[in-house]
C-alpha cells in the first residue's frame, strides 16, 4: 500500500507540504466562485474543559484558569478578565489538523525526512504545521456516507471504503476535484450528543489504558487509493477520522500510510451536523472552507476551526 499511493518525490526531494501543493491560486479562486449565499457554518467542535470532558475523547482534559475575574475589581475604574488554556493537541475531542510530522513509519516521515528531526527540546524541526500557517483555503466537499446508506450515524467500527465515498459522491451528484477538502460525515456527531450524555468517567477506573477508546466509524486502509486516485488535499471524518478498533495490527493505518505514503493532510474530528443540514437545505454539498491552524512553532497539528462559506 504504501508503494502504490506514494507521492514521494513528486514535488521534489526536499518538499514537506505534501498535497498542500494540489492548491494553487486556481484552486482557491474557484472556491471563491461558490460563495453566493453569504452564508457559514462552523465545522469545529466546542472545546470543553476538566470533568466536562470524557476520558475517552481526553485523558488529560482540556485545563482552562481564569487569571482575572470580574470578582476582585476596583469599585470603579476599568478591568477585565484573562485566560490561561492547556490542552493535548492530538486526540478524539479537539477538532485538529495534523502535520507531517504527526507519523512515522520506519523512522521516517513523508518524502523521507528524518523523524529524528522531532525532539522533546526542540519539538518538529520538519513538517511542523507552519507549513500551513498562510492557512488552507479551498473547495470542500462535504461526502455524506450516514445519508448514502440512509442511517442517522453508521455503526460503530464502521470501516468506510472507496466504494462507500463513491457511492455517497454520487447520490449528491457530486464529483471530487484535485485539491479538495473532504469532510466525511459519518453521523457520529449527531450520536455523540447522545454518548456524552451517558459515557462513564473511566479517569479513576483501576487499569485504565488507551485501549479502552470506543469503537468509533471512519476511514479504513482501503481507502487510501480513492484519495490518492482523487488527489485529495485535506480529508477528515467527524470522528478520529481511522475506524476503531482498526482491522491492521497498529491503531491507525489510515492516518500513518496517508500521512507517510501520500503526504496528506488529515483533519480530525470535524462537527459536521449544521454543515450537512444546510447542504441538504442549499442543495448542495461543495463550498468555499478556510481552515486557519495557530501559527504554532514547531508542533506536529494544531487546533482549527473551519468554516465553510456559501
Amino acid at each position: 500500500m504504501f508503494d502504490a499511493v506514494s507521492n514521494w518525490g513528486r514535488w521534489g526531494p526536499d518538499d514537506q507540504r505534501g498535497t498542500l501543493n494540489l492548491i494553487g491560486p486556481a484552486q482557491v479562486a474557484a472556491a471563491a466562485a461558490l460563495v453566493r449565499e453569504g452564508r457559514h457554518v462552523s465545522c469545529g467542535r466546542d472545546v470543553e474543559f476538566g470533568t466536562r470532558v470524557s476520558v475517552y475523547e481526553a485523558p488529560v482534559p482540556p485545563l482552562h484558569f481564569m487569571s482575572s475575574t470580574g470578582g476582585r475589581l476596583n469599585a470603579d475604574g476599568a478591568g477585565g478578565a484573562t485566560d490561561w488554556v492547556g490542552f493535548d493537541i492530538h486526540g478524539l475531542h479537539i477538532t485538529h489538523l495534523d502535520a507531517p510530522s504527526h507519523q512515522f513509519w520506519d523512522g521516517a516521515m513523508f518524502n523521507g525526512h528524518t523523524a529524528a528531526a522531532v525532539t522533546a527540546e526542540q519539538g518538529a524541526r520538519l513538517g511542523s504545521v507552519e507549513l500551513a500557517g498562510g492557512g488552507v483555503v479551498g473547495r470542500g466537499v462535504l461526502v455524506d456516507v450516514a445519508a448514502a446508506h440512509d442511517v442517522a450515524w453508521l455503526p460503530e467500527g464502521y470501516a468506510i471504503t472507496g466504494e462507500d465515498l463513491d457511492r455517497a459522491t454520487a447520490r449528491q451528484g457530486t464529483t471530487i476535484a484535485p485539491g479538495d477538502v473532504v469532510m466525511v460525515r459519518t453521523g457520529y456527531g449527531a450520536q455523540r450528543r447522545q454518548l456524552r450524555t451517558r459515557v462513564p468517567d473511566l479517569a479513576a477506573a483501576p487499569g485504565h489504558d488507551r485501549s479502552d477508546l470506543p469503537h468509533l466509524p471512519g476511514l479504513s486502509a482501503a481507502a487510501l487509493p480513492w484519495c490518492k486516485e482523487h488527489d485529495v488535499a485535506v480529508i477528515g471524518t467527524d470522528t478520529g477520522t481511522d475506524a476503531r478498533p482498526s482491522d491492521q495490527a497498529w491503531i491507525a493505518p489510515f492516518h500513518v500510510v496517508a500521512m507517510y505514503a501520500i503526504g496528506l493532510w488529515v483533519l480530525d474530528n470535524f462537527e459536521l451536523e449544521e454543515l450537512a443540514g444546510t447542504c441538504a437545505e442549499l442543495g448542495r454539498h461543495e463550498f468555499m472552507v478556510v481552515v486557519a491552524p495557530i501559527r504554532f512553532r514547531n508542533t506536529s497539528g494544531s487546533p482549527v476551526n473551519p468554516i465553510a462559506i456559501f
